[in-house]
């Protein structure tokens, strides 16, 4: 059977081991888990609570709520190790309510997928365990985004990792190639989620190890009954634990932070490689607040290779796309001219530049060792400077605006550099430019 390689434990450890809580609403639904052997002990705590039917309508602010509950797919049998996971969850209520701050913008869109896919609900919740729904988190064990994939098996699902762009931390596509993942190992154990998500954890050859064992001593190979590392005996009962929490958060004492149903974000597909920084200003929006958006991109540009998506906030999308088309292909980057001098190298040039030496041999059609030469001139991709960025934005406007105070748009009005001060208040564009977020009112 083909195996597919999962990181080893000691990797692919629980985030964060206390609390780690997301969201969800009402009651958990009969479905697709098997029974677990092991019976309640009285050491158990509070049970779970009943589900309570609740007829009043709902806000729009829970929709996004009885969305996840209603995908809900697994049969949660409350035990000791459940109740131990459940309590240190409750212990910690801040974090409970961070978590679903943090899970306010992407968890729409994982729950999108699970829906497309027909795939158990409880899986929005494996990222309340693996990153605290944070897409730019790190692991000291080299794990990395939203679900915690190592490079190596980043890799097996499509996740490219380079200089410009770690798929990990992209959001979408680290999305699909987790619930990807998931449907493989399901496949390779027979549909036994609790297995699925322990190998998911732990990685298939821990788990089959586990079984094996189980199977010469005559011992059931049950999830409950194998010999496993530490965090993957927490794993499950923690899952099962957040999802009892958030089917019925008022029986627990906390009350869910609202999330509309529309989508927050926004996935933007340029077909090609762009500077950040001005992507920013062309969007209007800080370009600290667009990084944090796009983790998946390591340096000052999207991926040349592609994807070439952005994720912004859903309000900026159709300005975003107006003043992009605005703006010629050949402007999305800055190729710098550099004329290579006597004692000068790839690596020096490209520490000089702040890029890669790869990104200049490939800029250069430069194969294999191949160096420089004295008088060489070399194409150097480069950021845009903040003034540069501001400017190719402030046309951008210009060129998107039907009209500015009678003044048809397209029409030549003078550059930024020869607008006197005394003009500046009276420029129509610099005026409207102002209702923009404040993005281009800043004095260069």
């Amino acid at each position: 059977m083909t195996r597919y390689p999962t990181p080893p434990s000691r990797y692919r450890k629980i985030f964060f081991l206390l609390p780690l809580g997301l969201l969800l609403l009402s009651g958990c639904t009969p479905g697709l888990v098997r029974e677990q052997p092991s019976p309640p002990s009285p050491l158990a705590g509070k049970p779970p609570p009943a589900p309570v039917v609740d007829i009043r309508p709902r806000p729009l602010d829970t929709v996004i709520w009885d969305r996840l509950r209603k995908n809900f797919a697994f049969e949660i049998k409350d035990n000791r190790r459940i109740a131990i996971e459940r309590k240190r969850l409750l212990k910690y209520p801040k974090q409970l309510r961070q978590v679903q701050r943090n899970a306010r913008l992407y968890l729409r869109l994982v729950i999108d997928e699970i829906e497309e896919r027909q795939l158990p609900g409880e899986l929005a919740l494996i990222p309340v365990i693996e990153s605290s729904y944070r897409a730019e988190a790190n692991s000291p064990g080299g794990t990395a985004g939203l679900w915690q994939f190592t490079a190596a098996t980043g890799r097996l699902f499509g996740l490219e990792n380079n200089w410009w762009y770690d798929g990990r931390r992209d959001v979408v596509s680290s999305t699909q190639g987790a619930l990807d993942y998931f449907h493989r190992l399901n496949r390779r154990y027979n549909k036994d989620w609790e297995l699925t998500l322990a190998a998911y954890n732990a990685g298939d050859g821990t788990i089959d190890r586990a079984i094996r064992k189980n199977r010469k001593l005559g011992k059931s190979t049950n999830y409950w009954d194998l010999e496993l590392p530490r965090a993957t005996k927490h794993y499950i009962p923690r899952l099962y634990a957040l999802a009892q929490i958030f089917s019925d958060p008022a029986a627990y004492g906390l009350t869910l932070d609202p999330i509309p149903e529309k989508h927050l974000v926004y996935v933007a597909d340029t077909g090609a490689q762009i500077d950040m920084g001005l992507a920013a200003k062309l969007a209007g929006v800080n370009h600290a607040d667009l990084k944090h958006l796009n983790p998946a991109y390591s340096h000052w540009a999207t991926n040349p290779k592609g994807p070439h998506r952005l994720l912004l906030p859903a309000s900026k999308s159709e300005i975003f796309r107006l003043r992009l088309s605005a703006v010629p292909k050949d402007k999305w980057m800055q190729i710098r001219q550099h004329q290579v001098l006597k004692g000068e190298t790839l690596a020096g040039i490209a520490r000089t530049h702040g890029v890669a030496v790869d990104l200049i041999k490939q800029a250069n059609g430069i194969k294999g060792h191949a160096d420089t030469r004295p008088g060489q001139t070399l194409a150097v991709p480069t950021p845009y400077t903040e003034k540069e960025s501001y400017l190719i934005a402030l046309n951008a406007m210009e060129m998107t605006l039907p009209t500015a105070a009678g003044i048809p748009a397209g029409d030549k009005k003078p550059t930024l550099a020869a607008i006197k001060p005394e003009q500046v208040r009276k420029d129509p564009v610099r005026a409207i430019a102002k209702r923009f977020q404040g993005l281009f009112s800043r004095r260069l």
